[in-house]
């Protein structure tokens, strides 16, 4: 099985050692506590042209309300990692003067459970709830404008999120290993983004920008994409296999990484460029089309195979005999197919009758014949 620990990403290391280092912003402000309320006399903040930053929380409580002014003076900004760590902290009030939620400000807060963004704030910066295991509810309100890299990344308990309309820019990585997160819902006034079944796109759903890690089975990307984006499949460990159409012509660092219930990735055209790191598994098999150009194997460090299944036309079985309506299916050895009935040959509705691989090769598959059926249909799809 994969860890995500196993390897960690360049680019999350990246990240580490760009944290690590000293911001500027702040060197010309100046702190002081302020006596007001409890919890209010231990928040510290600084001056920044007639504005008021929070910097930090020297307290142990666990609900917190940030003012609104102090001295007089708006409440505009919560601070690079004002309240990081503080896992103390299970409620924060956010007033609707602050205009932006700075790096790593409540990164960490591992109780903190509900968060609502007023309407003032506007950007959402780098990793600012990364980590935040017990956040279960998000809400993000107009206004809104920028989503920062990582900025939701780990909250392992948040099941769904809803993006407003006035949301112009989502960072990579945002939402980075949210194992419980089966939804991502875009507003549809929204210029930018869109979602179909959870997952979050592009306006013109040309990119595939990220997939919810915490929904399983198969999943078939649309074919208007073009792009799949770095991270966007990244720790879906319960995804068990993905058909990417021909449309697709680039698959960006670490998209599959670490999906360790991943088997299958069924490939509709010819083989796309691929990034660093694009799949981590130590189960799935790449299968591609007969009639598509260029493929080899390994792709990407996985094993490829020609998945071809086909009625054979010249079976002894295949008809109706002994009051059985047979047929054999041939292809590669060992390719996994579903086979399907229909009552109309143009229909939507299909029926999943078998789900197997073909053993040598070849499967003989019969059905008792339905005397009440006028009659039926039969398809092979991948899983």
């Amino acid at each position: 099985m994969c860890h995500f620990y196993d390897k960690l990403p360049v680019s999350l290391m990246n990240r580490k050692e760009k944290r690590a280092s000293p911001r500027l912003k702040f060197l010309l402000f100046y702190l002081w506590i302020v006596s007001v309320s409890t919890a209010q006399a231990q928040l510290t903040y600084a001056t920044n042209n007639g504005a008021i930053t929070v910097t930090g929380f020297t307290g142990t409580a666990g609900s917190v309300t940030i003012p609104g002014t102090v001295n007089g003076l708006p409440v505009t900004m919560i601070g690079q990692q004002a309240f990081y760590g503080q896992s103390n902290l299970t409620s924060v009030t956010i007033p609707n003067s602050v205009i932006e939620i700075g790096e790593n400000a409540f990164a960490v807060c591992s109780s903190l459970a509900n968060v609502i963004i007023p309407t003032s704030v506007a950007s959402i910066d780098e990793d600012a709830f990364a980590q935040c295991s017990g956040l279960i509810d998000v809400s993000l309100t107009n206004g809104l404008e920028n989503i920062g890299i990582g900025a939701f990344s780990g909250c392992a308990s948040l099941p769904g999120i809803t993006i407003p309309g006035t949301v112009t820019n989502i960072g990579l990585e945002t939402f980075l290993n949210c194992a419980s997160l089966a939804s991502i819902f875009v507003k549809s006034n929204n210029l930018f983004y869109s979602s179909a079944n959870g997952v979050l796109f592009d306006k013109n759903r040309k990119t595939l920008m990220a997939f919810p890690p915490d929904v399983g089975g198969s999943y078939a990307i649309p074919a208007s994409v073009a792009d799949i984006e770095p991270y966007s499949f990244f720790g879906c460990a319960k995804l068990a296999s993905v058909t990417i159409p021909a449309t697709v012509t680039n698959i960006a660092d670490f998209a599959f990484y670490n999906c360790p219930d991943l088997t299958g990735i069924f490939f509709a055209g010819n083989p796309p460029s691929l990034g660093s790191d694009v799949f981590l598994s130590d189960t799935a098999t790449i299968y591609h089309l007969p009639g598509a150009s260029g493929w080899g194997s390994p792709f990407g460090g996985l094993k490829a195979v020609l998945w071809n299944p086909s009625i054979s036309p010249s079976s002894a079985q295949l008809g109706a005999t002994n009051n059985q309506l047979a047929f054999d299916v041939t292809g590669t050895a060992n390719i996994p197919i579903v086979v399907e009935t229909g009552a109309d040959l143009g229909g939507t509705v299909w029926v999943p009758l078998q789900s197997v691989t073909l053993t040598n090769g070849i499967l003989h598959f019969s059905q008792p014949i339905q005397k009440s059926v006028p009659s039926r249909f039969f398809r092979i799809r991948s899983p």
